[in-house]
């Protein structure tokens, strides 16, 4: 709906990375093109994933994980949020990089997962700083490292990938949420409204709040937000074709 809209800047939406950078790879059907159907306003936080596990797991840091995983090849499971999710890709990721083989377990959604991995039905799942850091805090999950280059703020504690011996390691090359308009609203009302984000973004109350809720703040240009998504899809478009020539399959 929001690439058929009117591009009079009255209409935008609240987007995902994924849904841009990641769905149009995945699905040849999706009704929109990333790069030429929408005007990329601003990105307004960046998020993170943490590989979590029960509190009952076994595997307390990413080495515990991968000598089970050699010693148990398609024995362990983890959930994911679907076919061709952060989550699958990560682990597809994490398979290529450390030589393993886990079992895939995709459910229809990152919530439903997360429900699961929290209720012990699944091994482990990546899930976002967002949503499992409370559960991590509340003793119901444990994370065992995180993406990004620094330690998490609200998970101080829990080593970052590359501090684990995992150089490079993405679930997705850069993840968070932005907004959107449709494509040929004019530069002055994008710019404009780009510049509204940024000043609500940077108010030290909005701030807080994202950062309790997991979230990085990161407003940005039209110019810097577009070049990125153009990098993250880029990106995507490279490590599926990757994956996919090792035979990890997204259908």
């Amino acid at each position: 709906k929001l690439a058929k809209a009117a591009p009079d800047g009255y209409t935008i939406g609240g987007f995902n990375d994924s849904v841009v950078t990641m769905v149009p790879n995945l699905n040849p059907n999706t009704p929109y093109n990333p790069l030429k159907d929408f005007t990329y306003v601003s990105l307004v936080a960046t998020v993170e994933f943490c590989l979590a596990v029960p509190p009952d797991s076994p595997f307390k840091t990413t080495a515990d994980l991968i000598a089970a995983a050699k010693k148990s090849p398609d024995g362990i499971a983890y959930a994911s949020g679907g076919n061709g999710s952060p989550q699958h890709i990560g682990f597809a990721m994490f398979n290529s990089q450390t030589n393993t083989v886990m079992k895939h377990i995709p459910y229809k959604g990152a919530g439903p997962a997360l429900v699961a991995l929290v209720a012990g039905e699944v091994g482990m799942y990546f899930a976002t700083t967002a949503t499992g850091a409370p559960y991590v805090k509340a003793g119901k999950l444990k994370a065992i490292a995180a993406t990004g280059k620094k330690r998490l703020a609200l998970l101080p504690n829990v080593p970052t990938f590359e501090e684990s011996g995992l150089q490079n390691f993405y679930t997705q090359k850069r993840a968070g949420y932005g907004v959107v308009a449709p494509a040929g609203v004019p530069k002055p009302i994008i710019g404009k409204l780009a510049a509204e984000i940024t000043r609500y973004v940077t108010q030290p109350e909005f701030r807080d709040t994202l950062t309790t809720l997991g979230l990085e703040p990161n407003p940005s240009t039209p110019v810097e937000y577009a070049d990125t998504l153009k990098a993250s899809l880029a990106w995507n478009i490279e490590t599926i074709a990757m994956l996919k020539k090792k035979g990890v399959k997204f259908d």
